[in-house]
């Protein structure tokens, strides 16, 4: 994974890194966001499913109202005969109503089944009532079958429109409490209605009749106080509800208690049935709207819960969407800047190092802010800076050494040179000594007459001795010098190599560096050109010095020969000493030899000083030479190298 990314321009980078940042923040934007939209489903759903339901209890309050009146009408009362058919009709239409809203609000083919089912039960209900009337008891059956299926299918459309599958406490009291308690306080009401009504039309109730409507009258009861605390704890969690809710339950409430008051006081504890059966149907007939109208009440109420929530969630939805778009815009936005503040600055800086891989120190960066970039760009310039004055004074060293390699060259060609002069001297010296010799033979037999000039022969060739002694001791020092001359040499090529050692070094070290380091290697390369260089002049004029120091050898040797020839003649003079007389004319010709080397020793003695005046400036440029290695050797020093295991 590392090598993959180092392998990625920077920019490529920058987008994986929006890539990741967009997709963490969009995985739980989109998790949200269908969470919104499932609860905007169940809420939508529920919302849709409150039509069907109402329309279902409807349905249900006429079969309910119709059950009564056909109780009055076969226990004897005919004026329920033309409201038993009205209310048929009525029915007939809920139905119809309620069919077509669970068509159009569900997409469960068994709910639209379930309610077809119950529709064709309501039109068996309906045959009883031809032409032929049937028995109360079984007209209470099939009413009373009916409407429990009915019950139970509204149950079920609860499930289909999610409206019991809720974990919001107040929805869910509200539907228990309209779509559950509701339906079973009316029926145990409806049921109070229609048997107390048929009852007073027959004028007479059972002990199990009026059994069976304490129990109605007591689960009727049961299903308000339910129902009532539903509402309450409903109104509690909204206290905006109280307002609507508050009166219709009371009023209701206080039906309840009349309706069931008139049970007990005309049915359960009269002792005839005396009371009107139109009376007592209407009387528990209000009882029931009271019901219904606070059922729809607290629907209206559910229905405008539902809405709101409908409305905050879209606008959660919507506004988290809205919020989400603009901070990607922003992020987006700024991180091009961000981007850009970065990659534009490593770019420049990418270019001036290779510019400086090039050689090129010139060029500079433009530094802004106070940014890491900033500080980059800052310490590049001051390496820039650095690797300037460096190469500057690398560049002024390498002409200074190569300026006193040039003058050891130069003078050391001279000094051979003078050298080759010196030797030509002595060969003369010599030659002028062996003609003095002979000349002294042939004068042998005349050294009487040439006494006085023996005498002052023989004073002269002691000085020329003296002075022959004193070039073998020139020539010697001169030796010893170019010994010194050949350990400075020496010197200097330790010198050099060391250089090109700390050179080489250099170059294996900036190699290591990598990109960064290129402009160290080429300087260092340079460095070690000139050492090289330095070297194999050293080495030349160490072959040169120690060629001149071969010939001043050479030339000592020769010179104390002359020196034992000078003595020999000196011996050979005064011997002749006698018979000088006769050597007068050989003495003007020894003179004219003994000028000779006069001469030949002046000469040597000039080329001598001469040979002492280029040694001490092969010093100077050895010691120049030397200042200048140092140099080259801080300079390299200067370089931060990594250690080396």
């Amino acid at each position: 994974m590392y090598s993959l990314l180092s392998n990625l321009a920077l920019r490529y980078k920058f987008m994986i890194l929006g890539f990741l940042a967009l997709l963490i923040t969009i995985i739980p934007t989109v998790l949200f966001t269908q969470s919104i939209n499932d609860s905007l489903d169940n809420r939508v759903a529920r919302l849709q499913g409150l039509a069907p339901e109402r329309a279902i209890v409807t349905a249900i309050g006429l079969t309910q109202k119709h059950r009564g009146m056909c109780a009055r009408l076969l226990n004897g009362d005919a004026s329920a005969r033309a409201p038993c058919q009205a209310l048929r009709d009525q029915a007939d239409q809920a139905y119809a109503r309620t069919a077509e809203l669970i068509a159009t609000q569900s997409d469960n083919d068994n709910a639209t089944e379930t309610w077809q089912s119950i529709t064709q039960e309501w039109q068996d209900v309906k045959a009883l009532f031809g032409s032929d009337l049937p028995e109360a008891s079984r007209s209470f059956e099939v009413h009373t079958a009916l409407i429990r299926n009915m019950l139970e299918a509204a149950r079920y459309l609860l499930d289909d429109f999610r409206l019991s599958l809720t974990s919001q406490p107040d929805v869910y009291q509200l539907v228990q409490s309209l779509f559950v308690e509701m339906p079973a306080l009316t029926e145990a009401l409806g049921q109070l209605r229609g048997r107390g009504a048929g009852q007073l039309a027959r004028g007479e109730a059972s002990v199990a009749e009026r059994s069976i409507m304490e129990a109605l009258r007591i689960q009727a009861l049961g299903n308000h106080r339910v129902l009532e605390h539903g509402l309450e704890s409903v109104m509690l969690y909204h206290p905006e509800m109280e307002a609507a809710l508050q009166e219709p339950l009371k009023t209701a409430t206080t039906q309840l208690m009349q309706g069931l008051s008139l049970v007990k006081d005309v049915i359960l504890q009269a002792q005839s049935l005396e009371a009107a059966p139109q009376d007592y149907f209407n009387t528990l007939t209000s009882t029931i709207e009271a019901q219904l109208a606070l059922s729809d009440v607290a629907v209206s109420q559910l229905q405008d819960q539902l809405q709101h929530q409908i409305s905050d969630l879209q606008q959660q939805k919507w506004g988290l969407l809205g919020v989400l778009g603009a901070g990607l815009l922003l992020a987006l936005g700024l991180g091009t800047i961000v981007a850009r503040a970065i990659v534009r600055p490593i770019h420049d800086a990418v270019d001036m190092a290779r510019r400086v891989a090039d050689g090129d120190l010139t060029g500079r960066l433009t530094v802004r802010g106070r940014d890491e970039c900033a500080h980059l760009a800052r310490a590049l310039n001051e390496m820039g800076e650095g690797l300037t004055r460096i190469v500057s004074e690398v560049r002024n060293g390498s002409e200074t050494i190569a300026t006193a390699a040039g003058q050891i060259a130069s003078a050391n060609m001279d000094m051979s040179q003078r050298t080759e002069e010196q030797a030509a001297s002595l060969e003369q010296t010599s030659a002028s000594t062996q003609q003095i010799h002979t000349t002294a033979g042939r004068n042998a037999e005349h050294t009487r007459e040439a006494g006085d000039m023996a005498l002052s022969a023989s004073r002269t060739a002691k000085e020329s001795g003296d002075l022959i002694h004193g070039v073998v001791a020139t020539m010697q020092a001169i030796h010893q010098d170019s010994d010194r001359m050949s350990e400075i040499i020496s010197m200097i090529d330790s010198i050099a190599f060391r250089t090109n050692l700390l050179a080489l070094n250099a170059s294996i070290e900036a190699a290591r560096a990598g990109e960064h380091g290129r402009g160290f290697a080429v300087v260092a390369s340079e460095v070690r050109g000139l050492a090289q260089r330095s070297a194999s002049a050293a080495d030349d004029i160490r072959s040169l010095i120690e060629t001149s120091g071969e010939r001043v050898r050479d030339g000592v040797t020769q010179v104390d020969q002359a020196g034992s020839a000078m003595q020999t003649l000196q011996d050979g003079i005064e011997r002749v000493a006698a018979i000088t007389d006769e050597i007068r004319v050989g003495s003007d010709e020894q003179s004219t030899g003994i000028d000779q080397i006069h001469q030949a020793i002046s000469q040597m003695d000039d080329v001598t000083q001469r040979n002492a005046a280029m040694v001490e400036q092969t010093s100077a440029a050895a010691t120049s030479l030397e200042e200048q290695t140092e140099i080259l050797r801080r300079l390299m020093a200067s370089f931060r190298l990594q250690a080396t295991s």
